[in-house]
């Protein structure tokens, strides 16, 4: 019974789901993500197969299927206008996901990482629009083209192209999400 749980093994960490890395056998991250059952499971396997995997990495970072899950959230039209609007008042050359979090409804349990691969996906679609060389030459008076006809998003713009401007307030930033919100609500 050993014998076939070894070989098993073996034949799991032979395939393209893990990377070794200075002779320790790690899972691949894309997989994790992907597949996260089978990857929680498979890094059971490398543990008792005696690599060094970090052990206690299973305990501590044990990633939650629902973040995972992609399916569990939905970017619509009011939730991309809404995080537009943050991101361009506070800024999108600098901006972090926690801070774009504070600002968007609660209701939407909306995570650092969603709202981080939305501003990367955010940021990639003005490189590529802009013809941008990398994303250290976004400015904070870019918005995608879709994003150009919102009134919010054309007086926040507004307020950026004046050199002495240095930010929105917390009250200013909450009163554009809150009018977006009411705006879509009566549509």
């Amino acid at each position: 019974m050993m014998d076939d749980y070894d070989s098993y093994s073996q034949q799991l960490l032979s395939q393209t789901t893990t990377v070794q890395v200075r002779g320790e056998h790690y899972i691949d991250l894309e997989y994790i993500f992907t597949n996260f059952t089978e990857a929680y499971n498979l890094s059971g396997i490398i543990i008792s197969s005696q690599f060094k995997n970090l052990p206690s990495c299973r305990k501590q970072y044990h990633l939650d299927e629902e973040i995972l899950n992609k399916s569990s959230f939905q970017w619509n039209s009011l939730k991309s206008q809404c995080f537009a609007v943050v991101a361009t008042a506070l800024g999108i050359q600098k901006v972090k996901p926690v801070s774009i979090q504070r600002y968007m409804p609660s209701e939407w349990n909306l995570s650092p990482i969603i709202i981080g691969n939305h501003l990367q996906k955010y940021r990639l679609t003005l490189i590529k629009e802009q013809l941008l060389q990398s994303g250290s030459d976004i400015q904070n008076t870019m918005v995608p083209t879709k994003f150009k006809e919102i009134v919010a998003i054309k007086e926040i713009i507004g307020y950026w192209q004046d050199n002495l401007f240095v930010e929105f307030s917390y009250q200013q930033i909450q009163s554009y999400v809150q009018s977006l919100i009411m705006e879509f609500k009566s549509e």
